[in-house]
């Protein structure tokens, strides 16, 4: 969650970023629910891909993203369209991704020391706030 706070750090001095274990899930409500809700207010979103987990296609291992963060990038996709998307992954590191997501383009951060995440994030960062400046906010009101 390091990069999410750091990322959402950076971005709150350009707009309101909501981390999703922040004020996203309620009791008694469906962890979904909660996320349609959440992206439903949004104007953009951000996946983190991290190689969290290993994978055995087609005989071969490899490492991927946690399952939720693709269906969560799917659900953003859905919801705000592909545009309004960002999936942020670390740069250099093998991290398989669906077979539907080769060719998209991507955001990178360098790993390294959390001493230095600013500074790995910074790139990153400044790519989204172009293109939060450059698309908006949405057209329609919040909560359609």
């Amino acid at each position: 969650m390091e990069i999410a706070d750091e990322v959402q750090s950076v971005l709150s001095h350009y707009g309101q970023a909501t981390v999703w274990t922040n004020g996203v899930f309620f009791a008694s409500n469906y962890t979904l629910e909660s996320l349609e809700s959440a992206v439903d207010n949004s104007d953009f979103a951000i996946a983190i891909a991290q190689p969290d987990d290993m994978t055995l296609s087609r005989g071969k291992e490899s490492k991927t993203a946690r399952d939720n963060v693709i269906f969560e990038l799917g659900l953003f996709m859905g919801r705000l369209g592909r545009r309004r998307t960002i999936l942020l992954q670390p740069k250099g590191q093998e991290l398989r991704l669906p077979s539907d997501l080769v060719g998209l383009t991507t955001l990178s951060y360098k790993t390294g020391d959390a001493s230095d995440l600013a500074s790995r994030i910074a790139t990153a960062c400044s790519d989204i706030k172009k293109l939060i400046k450059e698309m908006g906010v949405r057209k329609y009101s919040h909560g359609n």
